[in-house]
């Protein structure tokens, strides 16, 4: 019950944001001739893309917020040492990004920036993670070459966190803990950065300032 209140809180968040969204797309007073072929305004259709990509993101919170992960081994990038993933988590969240090759590049890209700007803000990367699945480790190593971000980053056999958002084939952030449960699961929208700028004041004003 508590799960469905907050995915239901989140829910109406999110539509609050696609009206302001609205409001910013759409002012009062536009003009007729913006009109496309169809006959509806650009700014309507911003607005009916904005509104479902949101409600897109509410349902996937719900489907998959508190799931139990299954333990797994993790591959340190560069070093090649193992572990299993319960070993690096303790009392405390840490903030998991989990993304593949088969992921959106310009996705990945955007919340890689994202989340150097929040390890910044948290005065290191030490309670973040970067999981990428079903890479060799020569491609990680490529891919993060040019990005020195400061957070361990790791590779995960395919399948890891029990498939989260596998069919869906996207990125996404949660937070994990020792209890081994994904909370505040969010879907990055590149096209929507004010977005993903409200989940990390959030997690940020909730689980790491006080610390």
């Amino acid at each position: 019950m508590k799960t469905k209140n907050i995915a239901i809180i989140i829910l109406a968040a999110l539509l609050a944001v696609a009206s302001v969204l609205a409001a910013m797309w759409y002012p009062a007073g536009n003009d007729e001739d913006t009109t496309e072929a169809s006959g509806q305004p650009d700014e309507i259709m911003k607005y009916r893309m904005a509104n479902e990509l949101l409600i897109s993101n509410a349902k996937t919170h719900y489907t998959y917020e508190g799931t139990k992960l299954d333990d797994f081994t993790i591959t340190a990038i560069p070093s090649g040492e193992q572990a299993l993933f319960s070993s690096i988590l303790d009392g405390r969240y840490r903030l998991v990004f989990k993304t593949s090759p088969l992921n959106c590049q310009a996705c990945i890209n955007a919340e890689l920036g994202n989340i150097e700007r929040f390890a910044k803000r948290i005065g290191g990367g030490n309670r973040i993670t970067i999981l990428v699945e079903g890479s060799s480790t020569r491609e990680i190593q490529a891919f993060m070459k040019d990005r020195n971000l400061g957070i361990n980053v790791y590779k995960v056999p395919k399948g890891a966190m029990n498939g989260m958002l596998i069919k869906e084939n996207t990125p996404f952030l949660c937070l994990v803990d020792s209890s081994m449960r994904a909370d505040q699961v969010f879907v990055p929208i590149k096209e929507i950065p004010v977005f993903a700028g409200c989940y990390y004041n959030n997690i940020y004003e909730r689980f790491f300032k006080s610390e």
